[in-house]
């Protein structure tokens, strides 16, 4: 006799199929983006994180671990993924990117695994789950958060997310603290990862009406349930204090990254981008969203900003309408749905209240919306859509057809990712693919000017920063990018106007303080240049590179004991340096 009981049997017989399921979509979901293996470091924020980051890019070391956990990098702070890039380093080195792909790839293939394996036992629905999760997981809009180096934080954190997902589970069957603290441990580490995760209690909140079913005060018996996962409603005042625990590290790590990017000057003010834009631009980006979901054609690295790139044009035009329409249509639809069909209901608030830290009322950066930003709101989507599909199907028959036709989307879509792919192999690629599709993107015409200059073509990388200069000629960076080809092609004369415009257009862009400091070096204009080095580590203070640029110059002016401070704060900031430890070291010989 089982001593397990008949129970513990079904439980068995229930989870054999499951598993396979989850490892068949695993490996679906990793073919489909394996050709991520051919991408190199791209000349977009990969150096940041990987390639010339003081500490990621020495792997793994007491000194860079340290620094993760107590300093904040390009305007966030998320140790869990640094670390994670640290170990690829370690594993794989700078000299071939491949394994830090493959590294994404699979992370992005495990979550699809999980979000089934969470739906299919929250739900006991096996066929809209699979459907759901492989929505998510095949769709071209993943591409970007897992074919970009720099957005491993998004399939690191969605391995937290659904970890998450699965412990709460777990507790909402059978309550007990040790449950919860496993649920809350896994939260903690997600949002140690990118703290985008912060509007997951509210998400819980949603779980707990459909598919967990524990609102009321009364006993429910849920379809298809274990008898062992009967009756386990919960007042609702009960849930609003289990969210409560969730509430405190997500309001802790929402705190610390609102002062990372505070710091990092990073958020926009309300002066250079007033809220009703902010508010419009919301609203288009759920419209597009929802758009690029059901039509993924025409997707891009970057969408500039409407109020950026026409700041006299009304926020409110005849899309921003029809988009605020949409948004009002979808929320109608959840109210409406909330009794009789909850999933479309918990579905469509995942998608939208998932999306709110992201959606612009704080804007970072200069983009309109993004891609990898779907990445875990695109779940409440396919729920919807995969669950509502399922509760309409009647009869054999019609299940069969539709599940022929949902496997011909799944098909269609994974094709479509795999070309999508493609355009991420190196920046160049994807930049021209990004003004082919977004002709008006004057920051993916700059990016490609980057890219091109990078790879020896100046004459065509001038030719794109002036295209980008000419759609937007209020673009700072693309000021300072032209002017670093030019003072790198060995005209500092001509480039001198290009950094003093880029600073009379935006004075905290401390890249283009310190081209301006050594375009005048360049000149022999010494202490001109020393005034313009000092103004890049007043903006700067953190970053190694304005602290090495400063010492130079007062070592060329013979000021020793200053060259000696600027240098020795520049290895504080970056010890394994290689170029700042032999400045220092001959700043230091000359001073003895």
């Amino acid at each position: 006799m089982n001593p397990a009981g008949p129970h513990a049997m079904e439980s068995r017989r229930r989870f054999l199929p499951g598993a396979a399921l989850a490892a068949l979509l695993c490996l679906a979901t990793c073919a489909t983006f394996e050709g991520a293996r051919h991408g190199a470091f791209l000349p977009y924020d990969d150096d940041v994180y990987v390639t010339a980051h003081p500490f990621v890019s020495q792997g793994l070391t007491a000194e860079g671990v340290r620094a993760v956990f107590t300093r904040a990098f390009a305007a966030n702070w998320h140790p869990l993924t640094w670390l994670s890039h640290m170990l690829d380093v370690e594993l794989f080195g700078l000299e071939d990117s491949a394994g830090h792909h493959l590294v994404s790839v699979f992370l992005h293939g495990l979550n699809a695994a999980l979000i089934f394996l969470f739906l299919r036992h929250a739900t006991h629905r096996p066929a809209p789950s699979f459907f759901a999760a492989a929505l998510f997981a095949l769709h071209p809009l993943r591409v970007e958060s897992v074919a970009w180096i720099a957005e491993r934080k998004d399939v690191l954190a969605g391995n937290f997310f659904a970890l998450t997902l699965l412990a709460y589970r777990q507790h909402a069957r059978g309550p007990n603290a040790a449950r919860l603290v496993l649920a809350l441990a896994c939260f903690a580490l997600g949002l140690l990862a990118k703290a985008t995760l912060v509007t997951l209690p509210f998400l819980l909140l949603l779980l707990d009406r459909w598919p967990l079913e524990r609102w009321g005060e009364r006993p429910h018996e849920r379809e298809g349930a274990l008898p062992e996962e009967r009756s386990l409603t919960r007042p609702l005042r009960i849930l609003l204090l289990e969210k409560a625990t969730f509430l405190v590290p997500a309001l802790l790590l929402a705190w610390i990254t609102l002062a990372a990017q505070a710091a990092d000057q990073s958020v926009s003010s309300l002066a250079a981008l007033p809220l009703v834009a902010r508010a419009a631009n919301a609203f288009r980006a759920y419209a597009s969203y929802v758009g690029s979901t059901f039509d993924p054609r025409g997707l891009a690295a970057f969408y500039p900003h409407p109020a950026l790139l026409d700041p006299s044009a009304s926020p409110f035009d005849g899309k921003t309408l029809c988009a605020l329409l949409l948004v009002g249509a979808l929320l109608a639809a959840s109210v409406l749905a909330w009794k009789h069909a909850p999933w479309i209901s918990v579905g469509l608030l995942w998608f939208l209240g998932t999306l709110v830290p992201v959606i612009g009322l704080v804007q970072t950066g200069e983009q309109a919306r993004a891609d990898r930003y779907t990445y875990l709101p695109s779940i409440g989507l396919a729920i919807a859509i995969a669950f509502g599909l399922d509760r309409i199907a009647r009869g054999r028959a019609t299940r069969l057809g539709l599940g022929l036709a949902g496997l011909g989307v799944l098909a269609g879509l994974g094709f479509a990712a795999r070309r999508q792919v493609r355009f991420w192999r190196d920046g160049i690629e994807l930049f021209r693919h990004a003004v082919e599709v977004v002709p008006e993107n004057y920051v993916a015409y700059s990016h490609l000017g980057v890219a091109l200059a990078q790879d020896g073509e100046r004459d065509e990388a001038r030719r794109a920063f002036e295209r980008s200069l000419e759609i937007q000629p209020s673009y700072a960076k693309g000021e300072n990018n032209l002017g670093q080809l030019l003072l790198e092609g060995g005209t500092p004369g001509r480039a001198l106007s290009h950094f003093q415009r880029a600073l009379a257009l935006d004075p905290d862009l401390a890249q283009a303080a310190g081209n301006l400091g050594a375009a005048l070096a360049s000149l022999g204009r010494g202490e001109e240049a020393l005034v313009a080095f000092r103004r890049a580590v007043e903006i700067a203070p953190r970053e190694a590179a304005s602290w090495l640029n400063l010492g130079l110059e007062l070592l060329r002016l013979d000021r020793k004991e200053e060259a000696l401070v600027a240098l020795r704060r520049a290895q504080e900031l970056a010890p394994f340096d290689a170029e700042i430890a032999r400045s220092l070291a001959g700043a230091e010989r000359k001073g003895n």
